[in-house]
């Protein structure tokens, strides 16, 4: 049985035979008197032993780790990646604690082709938070499996590597360490591997870095204060998040320490939720994302204000070019959802009316006919060319058949996203069914509804969405071009600009009260003067930017303080800005004075 136990598992492990001790095992079941046929199995089980000691990848018990979760087994790990330069070890399913820093290089060669299969297996440490437990540098063909450690992990010049089913239950750090041989990183993947945060060094002028095509499938990047944090100030590229799934961040998806010159980073698909989104000025870094879902609205939000690129860019939705994440988080169908009652719908015979009840601004519009007739729901010009989502939410109360139909350059295009009559007339429910739509940039898209001939026709339409990529987005804000003209709209595409002056006392200090419905969004700029008898044309200077939404009842917001300077008059300081969700749907925007009162004047501009 011995023997059958260590040809069938490999030699070294904890509690495993030696070959050596297999050896004396055959030779004592064997100690018969000598004979051909003994001999024979002897030499033939000793050579069978032989093969599988030399194809037996070598784990670190060789060297002497434990694998209790007690003993420091550093020393051990060294002495084994030492040992194999190369080729395919393993390391078993057990426990091991590494004090210090255990480093996987290739040195100067530039080349390990180590395969290590470290299934089960895990690595705690006692460093400190900034000492990395796990140090991969200057390493070409490295592939790890199955490994979770539970400390730092420091990357330092890869090319080539696979990380699969990995957890990094802390921090993962590219570009600190900086190597003298090389910082590039290219062509790495790491897929179905947990992460708590990404941290990403670009470097100063100089002394770079370098990263190019490295992908992340089905990766899950949760529960840290950032999923994705950058620092330098030179070119950030290469880094690529296909369908991975960002999620429960404290703060928000992406920290940037000081402006780029320039960077990207590209998300396909996956999933976030994260309370607070991007923050509105990346630095630099341009958000390219298509059929991302967001089921929080803060991710959407939070890019329709300037994202702080170099580029051309569209101030009012955050667009720009390269970008497409605003385009996928926004509806291009003009007052597709019904913000603006019936404006911008065009009726060809309808009786349409607008009734209180569902929808994203409870209500939706119900329409009736008996013969053939049509409404049009009609988008903005394309910003990007490619695949788009239509998304309709509606009911169709009779047994007519309704019939959807796209037009594009004038054309119509027999196209069916949603059967609306698949809610008969004892189900008061909506239906939501959504597809695919290619695009030209600058193409208009109308989504049609046909009414059928000599029959009743009775539907209702709640919604209709046209967002940016293959995924649609339910409920989605309209892109500002959509909104339609509002009482106070200066701008011709749905921005206000209100204005209020306020005694600010050492108590907050109401500015702007604005009532928020289910589902609503702000985005706005405030800047505010404030006036002291020194300098009553302007002793302090404050901007922040503001973004909220509410959804279900409940008003999330932020705010960025942009700037906020003071004239050495009476007034020192610039007074404090805080929001507040006093009930009832109302986001109240206060302030409050730091060293002695002070009249303020200011400028709330944006979309609210």
């Amino acid at each position: 049985m011995l023997t059958w136990l260590v040809l069938s598992r490999g030699f070294g492990a904890q509690g495993q035979a030696t070959p050596a001790q297999v050896r004396k095992s055959i030779d004592s079941l064997l100690s018969v008197p000598p004979s051909i046929n003994a001999s024979t199995l002897r030499n033939s089980l000793h050579k069978l032993v032989d093969w599988v000691e030399a194809n037996t990848p070598e784990s670190p018990e060789k060297y002497g780790a434990k694998g209790d979760g007690i003993t420091d087994d550093r020393a051990a790990f060294e002495a084994w990646i030492v040992a194999n330069p190369s080729g395919t070890l393993r390391i078993p399913a057990k426990t091991y604690k590494i004090n210090g820093t255990f480093t996987i290089s290739s040195g100067s060669s530039g080349n390990s082709k180590l395969h290590i299969d470290a299934t089960g297996a895990t690595i705690l440490t006692e460093n400190t938070p900034t000492t990395p437990v796990l140090r991969i540098a200057q390493s070409k063909y490295l592939t790890i499996t199955g490994l979770t450690i539970d400390g730092l992990v420091d990357f330092d010049g890869m090319w080539y590597s696979d990380f699969q089913n990995c957890k990094f239950l802390k921090s993962v750090k590219f570009g600190f360490t900086n190597a003298a041989t090389f910082d590039e990183f290219y062509w790495n993947t790491w897929t179905s591997c947990d992460f708590n945060e990404i941290w990403i060094h670009t470097g100063t002028a100089a002394d770079l870095r370098e990263f190019n095509a490295n992908a992340f499938y089905r990766c899950s990047i949760w529960k840290g204060d950032y999923a994705i944090r950058v620092f330098g100030n030179q070119l950030l590229q290469g880094f690529y998040f296909y369908n991975c799934d960002i999620s429960y961040q404290k703060n928000s998806l992406l920290y940037v320490d000081e402006p780029l010159v320039d960077g990207s980073l590209f998300f396909f698909g996956g999933y976030w939720d994260s309370e607070k989104g991007m923050p509105i000025n990346t630095k630099g870094i341009v958000i390219n994302a298509q059929g991302v879902i967001t089921p929080n609205s803060a991710n959407a939000s939070s890019f329709t204000l300037p994202t702080g690129s170099k580029q051309t860019s569209d101030v009012y939705s955050g667009a720009r070019n390269g970008s497409r994440l605003a385009t996928s988080a926004v509806n291009l169908f003009k007052n597709g959802d019904l913000q603006f009652g019936t404006n911008a719908i065009s009726n060809a015979g309808l009786t349409m009316t607008l009734r209180q009840g569902t929808g994203m601004f409870g209500r939706y519009l119900h329409c009736e006919a008996s013969e053939v007739r049509h409404i049009d729901f009609e988008s903005i010009a394309a910003p990007f060319s490619g695949t788009y989502s239509v998304t309709v939410i509606g009911r169709n109360t009779t047994k007519s058949v309704l019939v959807p139909v796209l037009v594009k350059n004038n054309k119509e295009v027999l196209y069916t996203p949603v059967h609306l009559r698949d809610a008969s007339i004892a189900d008061e429910s909506f239906v939501v069914s959504s597809a695919n739509v290619e695009l030209a940039q600058g193409e208009i898209l109308t989504l049609r509804f046909y009414t059928q001939d000599k029959v009743l026709n009775s539907f209702d339409i709640a919604y209709c969405g046209l967002t940016y990529g293959k995924m649609g987005v339910l409920y989605a804000p309209l892109h500002p071009l959509a909104r339609t003209a509002t009482d106070q709209d200066v701008s011709g595409i749905g921005l206000k600009t209100t204005y209020a002056q306020a005694e600010i006392l050492n108590v907050p200090t109401s500015l702007f009260k604005l009532k928020m419905s289910n589902y609503s969004r702000i985005s706005a700029e405030l800047t505010c003067f404030g006036e002291d008898q020194t300098y009553p044309d302007g002793a302090t200077f404050s901007k922040h930017i503001i973004t909220a939404n509410r959804h279900e009842g409940a008003i999330t917001f932020s705010l960025l303080p942009v700037v906020a300077s003071a004239k050495a008059g009476a007034i020192a300081t610039a007074p404090i800005i805080t929001l507040e969700d006093n009930g009832g749907g109302f986001l109240e925007i206060k302030a409050t004075a730091t060293d002695g009162n002070v009249r303020f004047k200011c400028k709330l501009e944006g979309s609210y």
